[in-house]
Protein backbone atom coordinates (compact mmCIF):
# COMPACT_ATOMS: atom_id res chain seq x y z
CA UNK A 1 0.00 0.00 0.00
CA UNK A 2 1.61 3.88 -0.83
CA UNK A 3 2.07 5.47 1.74
CA UNK A 4 -0.08 8.48 2.37
CA UNK A 5 0.93 12.26 2.04
CA UNK A 6 0.13 13.93 4.76
CA UNK A 7 -0.02 18.44 4.45
CA UNK A 8 -0.41 20.62 7.49
CA UNK A 9 -3.33 22.52 6.14
CA UNK A 10 -5.66 25.35 7.83
CA UNK A 11 -9.06 27.03 7.07
CA UNK A 12 -9.27 30.85 6.94
CA UNK A 13 -9.96 34.09 5.96
CA UNK A 14 -7.47 36.76 4.89
CA UNK A 15 -8.09 40.27 5.22
CA UNK A 16 -8.02 42.73 2.33
CA UNK A 17 -4.71 44.62 1.37
CA UNK A 18 -6.28 48.38 3.25
CA UNK A 19 -6.15 46.15 6.84
CA UNK A 20 -3.39 44.10 5.82
CA UNK A 21 -1.16 47.58 5.43
CA UNK A 22 -2.57 49.03 8.54
CA UNK A 23 -1.54 46.08 10.83
CA UNK A 24 1.34 45.75 9.20
CA UNK A 25 1.74 49.59 10.05
CA UNK A 26 1.32 48.97 13.36
CA UNK A 27 3.64 46.16 13.59
CA UNK A 28 6.41 47.95 12.49
CA UNK A 29 5.20 50.63 15.45
CA UNK A 30 5.52 47.53 17.93
CA UNK A 31 9.02 46.52 17.10
CA UNK A 32 9.87 50.19 18.68
CA UNK A 33 9.15 48.94 22.09
CA UNK A 34 12.22 46.00 21.27
CA UNK A 35 10.04 43.60 22.55
CA UNK A 36 11.91 39.95 21.70
CA UNK A 37 9.10 38.58 19.24
CA UNK A 38 9.33 37.27 16.05
CA UNK A 39 6.73 39.28 13.63
CA UNK A 40 4.07 37.14 11.12
CA UNK A 41 5.06 38.54 7.53
CA UNK A 42 2.04 40.76 6.37
CA UNK A 43 1.16 37.97 3.77
CA UNK A 44 0.75 35.24 6.09
CA UNK A 45 -1.94 37.23 8.18
CA UNK A 46 -5.42 35.67 8.45
CA UNK A 47 -7.91 34.83 10.81
CA UNK A 48 -7.59 31.01 11.37
CA UNK A 49 -11.27 29.31 11.28
CA UNK A 50 -10.16 25.79 12.09
CA UNK A 51 -6.39 24.41 12.34
CA UNK A 52 -6.77 20.93 10.53
CA UNK A 53 -3.19 19.39 11.31
CA UNK A 54 -1.62 17.12 9.24
CA UNK A 55 -4.18 15.42 7.11
CA UNK A 56 -4.42 13.02 3.82
CA UNK A 57 -6.24 13.51 0.86
CA UNK A 58 -9.35 12.08 1.91
CA UNK A 59 -9.66 14.87 5.15
CA UNK A 60 -9.03 17.52 2.83
CA UNK A 61 -11.84 16.38 0.68
CA UNK A 62 -14.32 15.90 3.75
CA UNK A 63 -13.32 19.55 4.59
CA UNK A 64 -13.50 20.88 1.08
CA UNK A 65 -16.69 19.74 0.80
CA UNK A 66 -17.72 21.03 4.39
CA UNK A 67 -16.77 24.60 3.76
CA UNK A 68 -18.22 24.62 0.04
CA UNK A 69 -21.41 23.88 1.73
CA UNK A 70 -20.93 26.27 4.27
CA UNK A 71 -19.91 29.25 1.69
CA UNK A 72 -22.66 28.82 -0.41
CA UNK A 73 -25.09 29.26 2.55
CA UNK A 74 -22.99 32.15 3.44
CA UNK A 75 -23.61 35.82 2.45
CA UNK A 76 -20.48 38.60 2.78
CA UNK A 77 -19.79 39.64 6.14
CA UNK A 78 -18.00 42.55 7.96
CA UNK A 79 -15.17 41.81 10.19
CA UNK A 80 -13.88 44.15 12.63
CA UNK A 81 -10.28 44.43 13.38
CA UNK A 82 -9.56 46.56 17.00
CA UNK A 83 -7.13 46.11 19.54
CA UNK A 84 -3.98 44.60 20.32
CA UNK A 85 -3.72 41.66 23.10
CA UNK A 86 -2.15 38.47 24.02
CA UNK A 87 -2.52 34.17 24.52
CA UNK A 88 -2.46 33.69 26.85
CA UNK A 89 -2.98 36.86 28.45
CA UNK A 90 -1.23 40.17 28.42
CA UNK A 91 0.71 39.50 31.47
CA UNK A 92 2.84 36.16 30.28
CA UNK A 93 2.06 36.67 26.47
CA UNK A 94 2.81 34.28 23.84
CA UNK A 95 1.55 35.52 20.91
CA UNK A 96 0.64 38.87 20.39
CA UNK A 97 -2.29 39.67 17.78
CA UNK A 98 -5.32 42.08 16.47
CA UNK A 99 -8.68 40.88 17.84
CA UNK A 100 -11.03 40.29 15.12
CA UNK A 101 -15.49 40.84 15.68
CA UNK A 102 -18.08 39.37 13.62
CA UNK A 103 -20.93 37.46 14.54
CA UNK A 104 -20.39 35.77 11.86
CA UNK A 105 -16.95 34.85 12.78
CA UNK A 106 -18.09 33.33 16.30
CA UNK A 107 -20.32 30.73 14.36
CA UNK A 108 -17.75 29.72 11.85
CA UNK A 109 -14.60 29.34 14.48
CA UNK A 110 -13.36 25.92 15.87
CA UNK A 111 -13.51 25.13 19.40
CA UNK A 112 -10.57 22.94 20.00
CA UNK A 113 -9.40 21.65 23.14
CA UNK A 114 -12.84 23.41 24.97
CA UNK A 115 -11.49 27.04 24.47
CA UNK A 116 -13.79 29.35 23.04
CA UNK A 117 -13.19 30.29 19.87
CA UNK A 118 -11.23 33.98 20.26
CA UNK A 119 -11.19 35.20 16.13
CA UNK A 120 -7.68 37.16 16.00
CA UNK A 121 -4.72 37.85 13.19
CA UNK A 122 -1.29 37.06 14.47
CA UNK A 123 1.02 39.78 14.44
CA UNK A 124 3.81 38.23 16.43
CA UNK A 125 5.31 35.27 18.79
CA UNK A 126 7.35 35.78 21.79
CA UNK A 127 10.38 34.15 21.86
CA UNK A 128 10.82 35.03 25.62
CA UNK A 129 9.26 37.04 28.42
CA UNK A 130 10.97 40.17 29.35
CA UNK A 131 10.66 43.66 27.65
CA UNK A 132 7.97 46.15 28.04
CA UNK A 133 4.98 44.26 26.73
CA UNK A 134 2.45 46.17 29.46
CA UNK A 135 3.58 49.74 27.92
CA UNK A 136 3.12 47.97 24.29
CA UNK A 137 -0.73 47.19 25.04
CA UNK A 138 -1.16 50.26 27.07
CA UNK A 139 -0.36 52.17 23.91
CA UNK A 140 -1.73 50.00 21.63
CA UNK A 141 -4.64 47.63 23.33
CA UNK A 142 -7.62 49.38 22.12
CA UNK A 143 -5.71 50.34 18.54
CA UNK A 144 -8.72 50.47 15.77
CA UNK A 145 -7.49 49.33 12.10
CA UNK A 146 -11.00 49.48 10.94
CA UNK A 147 -13.04 46.85 9.22
CA UNK A 148 -13.39 44.75 5.95
CA UNK A 149 -15.53 42.46 3.96
CA UNK A 150 -14.99 38.69 3.92
CA UNK A 151 -15.95 37.48 0.69
CA UNK A 152 -14.31 33.85 0.13
CA UNK A 153 -12.92 31.06 2.89
CA UNK A 154 -10.06 29.51 2.20
CA UNK A 155 -8.54 25.99 2.63
CA UNK A 156 -4.46 26.49 3.47
CA UNK A 157 -1.34 24.23 3.38
CA UNK A 158 1.74 25.45 5.67
CA UNK A 159 4.96 24.72 4.89
CA UNK A 160 7.23 25.25 7.42
CA UNK A 161 10.78 26.11 6.95
CA UNK A 162 13.48 27.83 8.84
CA UNK A 163 12.95 30.97 7.40
CA UNK A 164 9.15 31.28 8.65
CA UNK A 165 5.81 29.17 7.14
CA UNK A 166 4.91 29.02 3.76
CA UNK A 167 1.15 29.62 2.83
CA UNK A 168 -0.74 28.07 -0.41
CA UNK A 169 -3.98 28.49 -1.17
CA UNK A 170 -5.22 24.87 -1.79
CA UNK A 171 -9.11 25.28 -1.53
CA UNK A 172 -11.48 28.73 -2.52
CA UNK A 173 -14.87 28.92 -0.95
CA UNK A 174 -16.58 32.36 -2.47
CA UNK A 175 -18.78 33.58 -0.09
CA UNK A 176 -22.88 33.91 -2.22
CA UNK A 177 -22.49 37.74 -2.28
CA UNK A 178 -24.67 40.36 -0.28
CA UNK A 179 -26.82 39.41 2.24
Amino acid sequence: MAEQILRRAFVAIEPDSETRNRISLVAGEMRQFGLPMKYVEPENYHINLDFLGDVGERELAVQREKWEGISKSLGYFKIAVRGISAFPNTSAPRVVFAGCESTELASLGSRELGREFAPHITIGRVKRLGGNFGGLFQKLGEIEFGHFIAKEILLKESTLTREGPIYGTIGEFKLRGRQ
